[in-house]
């Protein structure tokens, strides 16, 4: 019998940073599937688009690992489903990395604790910046107000200096996305040691079961 074939598939949010860890060989023969960046303010959409890919990695592989977390999907309509039942519907067995959302996935809570330094952080992923009209989509001046300045600044958690980069190329738009916030917008320099570490540890699972 051969080997078992894997597919991932990933919000858009991870999609630089596993084509990182694919060059570094440690993804060598696993096919990844993508959704646009951060659903969550979209659910039916993140529904939708999760499902389609699921069933198109299915085509594609024996076993799947599903890069989301279990606060990245909340059903307005019914508050007890959640990202594991919108899998579940599918009929089709995946792993999922089990951590809350994307930031736990690069951070733990003592990384938090110390990169924040007391302050209160909205944290970010670089994807999120870049595409920071989907993302916060129909974002009206009522919700960014019950949202950001509860929060002493934003941080963009990044692991490939794409802050850097954007201050270098565009800095306008890191002013205009903290005026639009109405907080102040920084990033922190992380490795990609916890996210690889648990992502091994979701495929090893997948693999064993």
């Amino acid at each position: 019998m051969g080997e078992q074939r894997v597919a991932i598939v990933s919000c858009g949010s991870f999609k630089e940073i596993l084509e990182s860890t694919q060059g570094e060989g440690l993804l060598d023969g696993i096919e990844i599937l993508y959704t646009e960046p951060c659903l969550k303010e979209r659910p039916r959409k993140l529904e939708g688009l999760l499902k389609q890919r699921i069933e198109e990695a299915k085509g594609k592989a024996d076993r799947i690992l599903v890069i989301y977390g279990d606060g990245c999907f909340v059903d307005t309509s019914d508050f007890s489903r959640g990202i594991d039942s919108l899998i579940g519907d599918t009929g089709i067995y995946c792993e999922r990395i089990r951590e809350h959302s994307c930031i736990e996935m690069m951070l733990s809570e003592d990384d938090k604790e110390a990169i924040s330094d007391g302050m209160k952080v909205y944290w970010m992923m670089p994807a999120w910046v870049e595409h920071k009209d989907e993302v916060f989509e129909e974002w009206d001046l009522g919700k960014r107000n019950q949202t950001f300045p509860q929060n002493d600044t934003a941080i963009v958690v990044d692991s490939s200096g794409f802050f850097e980069r954007l201050l270098e190329e565009d800095p306008e738009k890191i002013l205009d996305f903290s005026d639009w916030m109405g907080i102040p917008l920084d990033a922190r320099p992380i490795t990609l040691d916890r996210f690889k570490a648990l992502l091994l540890a979701s495929l090893e699972r997948l693999r064993e079961d």
